[in-house]
């Protein structure tokens, strides 16, 4: 991933918060030791926001890849492990944002050429799958500067990691393992102003079927200890942050979930991410 130049550095405060294709079709990669992705490729299909309508101007949202276990492979609870050890689909992902709250995930992937990715055995991939996921994070235009904490609400794992000031991408949210629907907070908030671009990598993974939940958030805080009064971090529930209306198949935000957008929590929206390379294939 491109590098910010000098002028666009951010600082990282600590913050001690609480917290069927058949076989040709498939190739097995790992994202490298600072969980980069390669570079983006020419020939592969692609999907488009599997769990939302594309929004995503060209150079915004997540560019990623996909991964898979077959059924002789462990059952891993990290995300990490999933991309290293699992395979991965020969298509290229665009997310316009991290946007799924809970909700039942059964039709698989589908690409642009309208063909419905299969796991070697011919199977639908709605279980036992990964995200590995690039982009940049960046303020919308006219939003103010300041300190911003980031959280990840997820089923099943999720780990966000950012480049550090050495460069290093350093984990910033981790919701690793087995757990229903769960918020994680960051450990430490971020500097943003309006010329930011924080490089960022962000893997999650869904274990068995059919629920998932994930969705990335932040809220700017005063202070470098503005975090530690966030009493849901931490906190988790099938229903806790939404419930899902089997007969409507929508996602209903519940009191937890409203209650932290009345105090700034705001979900990260697509003009929130910028492309380091390349552009996004779905954008509209």
């Amino acid at each position: 991933m491109t590098r910010p130049t000098s002028n666009v550095a951010l600082t990282i405060l600590t913050v001690l918060f609480l917290g069927g294709c058949d076989a040709a079709e498939f190739r097995m990669h790992a994202a490298d030791s600072a969980g980069r992705l390669s570079s983006p490729g020419t020939q592969s299909p692609y999907v488009c926001d599997p769990f939302e309508a594309t929004t995503a101007k060209a150079n915004e949202g997540l560019r990623g890849s996909i991964h898979y276990l077959d059924a002789s492979q462990p059952r891993y609870t990290v995300s990490s492990d999933y991309v290293t050890h699992g395979h991965e689909l020969d298509a290229e992902l665009y997310l316009s944002r991290v946007f799924a709250p809970t909700r039942v995930f059964d039709a698989g992937f589908t690409t642009d050429a309208s063909k419905v990715l299969q796991d070697a055995n011919g199977q639908l991939l709605f279980e036992y799958f990964a995200f590995n996921l690039e982009s940049q994070i960046k303020l919308a235009s006219g939003v103010t500067d300041g300190l911003y904490l980031l959280a990840i609400i997820s089923d099943v794992g999720a780990t966000l990691l950012a480049e550090d000031s050495s460069g290093a991408m350093s984990p910033l949210v981790a919701n690793e393992g087995a757990h229903a629907t769960q918020m994680a907070c960051a450990t430490q908030a971020v500097a943003m102003n309006s010329s930011s671009r924080l490089p960022i990598s962000l893997s999650y993974f869904q274990g068995p079927r059919h629920h998932i939940a994930f969705v990335l958030m932040w809220r700017r805080v005063a202070n470098a200890a503005g975090g530690l009064n966030e009493t849901e971090c931490g906190k988790s529930g099938s229903t806790y942050f939404f419930s899902y209306d089997a007969a409507t198949k929508t996602s209903v935000p519940q009191p937890a979930y409203q209650d932290l957008l009345a105090r700034g929590w705001k979900p990260l929206a697509a003009q929130n991410f910028e492309l380091a390379s390349g552009v996004n294939l779905c954008a509209r």
